[in-house]
C-alpha cells in the first residue's frame, strides 16, 4: 500500500524550501542575535549554526535514501535503534516532533501576522496602530487557512508548491539587490562582522552570544517532514535525499548572504 504520487523534484525541493520559509522567517527572526550580540552574532551564528544544521539535514537526507516511507523517523528508528530501546525511542521522538510542530507553526503564523499587521501599519501612514488582540486574530486566521489549504488533494497542493521556490528564491534575490543598490549609507566592515553589542541585561557577552543561535536553528529546521513525503514522491530513494539536501543548502548560503546585506 501506498499513496498517489504526484510530487516531483521541483514540487518535493519547494515543499523542502517552505519549511524553513527563507525571506520571511529570517525577518521574523532577525532581532533575536541583533539582541543578543548585536551585528557579529548575526552573521557568525548564522555562519556556524548553518553548518551544524547542515550536518544534520545532509544526514537526514541519507536515512530518507535508505528509508523512502511515510514512517519518516518512527520507522527508522525500528532499524537502526537496539529493539529494547525502540519502544521508548518513539515515545520521546514523537512527543518531541509533535512539541515542535506544534509550537513551530503557531510560532510561524504569528510571526506572519505580526509582519502583515505591520505592512497595514505602514499602508496607514502609522495612524493605525495592531493591538495584541488583533494580531492574535489574524494569526488564528492564518492557521485556519492553512489548515484548508493542506486539506486539498495532494495533486493540487504538488501543483501549487512548485511555484513556491520560483517566488521565495527570486524575491530573496531581489531584496538583496534593493538593499545593496538603495542603502543611502553602509555600516563598516569592523562593525558589520566584529561588534558585539549586548542588549540581554546577561553580564557576559559569550553567555549572550550564545541566544544568537535561536535564529538559524529556528528558521533551518523539521528536516524529516520531506521525509514524510516519500511515498507521495515519484522515485523517492534519490529525489527525497536530494530535495531535502538542496533545499537546506539554498537556505543556509541565500540565508547568510541576506542577513550580512541587512546588517551591512
Amino acid at each position: 500500500q501506498e499513496f498517489t504520487r504526484n510530487y516531483g523534484f521541483l514540487s518535493t525541493f519547494s515543499f523542502a524550501l517552505s519549511i524553513s520559509g527563507l525571506m520571511g522567517t529570517i525577518s521574523i527572526t532577525y532581532l533575536y542575535p541583533l539582541w543578543s550580540g548585536g551585528p557579529a552574532a548575526a552573521i557568525w551564528c548564522w555562519f556556524v549554526g548553518c553548518i551544524g544544521c547542515l550536518c544534520i539535514a545532509w544526514s537526514v537526507a541519507e536515512i530518507t535514501s535508505c528509508f523512502p516511507t511515510s514512517g519518516g523517523l518512527y520507522y527508522v528508528i525500528t532499524h537502526v535503534v537496539p529493539k529494547k530501546y525502540v519502544p521508548l525511542i518513539c515515545w520521546i521522538d514523537a512527543w518531541l516532533y509533535f512539541t515542535g510542530a506544534l509550537t513551530g507553526a503557531c510560532s510561524t503564523d504569528f510571526g506572519a501576522a505580526t509582519l502583515l499587521m505591520n505592512i497595514i501599519q505602514m499602508t496607514s501612514n502609522y495612524s493605525y496602530t495592531p493591538s495584541k488582540g488583533h494580531v492574535t486574530a489574524v494569526a488564528i486566521l492564518i492557521i485556519i487557512s492553512h489548515g484548508l489549504i493542506n486539506s486539498l488533494p495532494s495533486s493540487v497542493l504538488s501543483r501549487i508548491t512548485k511555484y513556491y521556490c520560483m517566488v521565495n528564491i527570486g524575491a530573496t534575490i531581489a531584496l538583496i539587490i534593493t538593499l545593496l543598490v538603495k542603502c543611502p549609507e553602509y555600516n563598516t566592515k569592523a562593525f558589520t562582522f566584529g561588534k558585539v553589542i549586548n542588549s540581554t541585561g546577561w553580564g557576559s557577552d559569550g553567555w549572550a552570544f550564545l541566544f544568537g543561535f535561536l535564529q538559524v536553528s529556528w528558521v533551518m529546521t523539521c528536516y524529516d517532514a520531506t521525509s514524510r513525503m516519500s511515498e507521495e514522491i515519484h522515485n523517492a530513494a534519490y529525489l527525497t535525499p536530494l530535495a531535502i539536501g538542496a533545499a537546506l543548502t539554498t537556505t543556509a548560503i541565500l540565508g547568510w548572504v541576506l542577513i550580512v546585506v541587512i546588517t551591512l
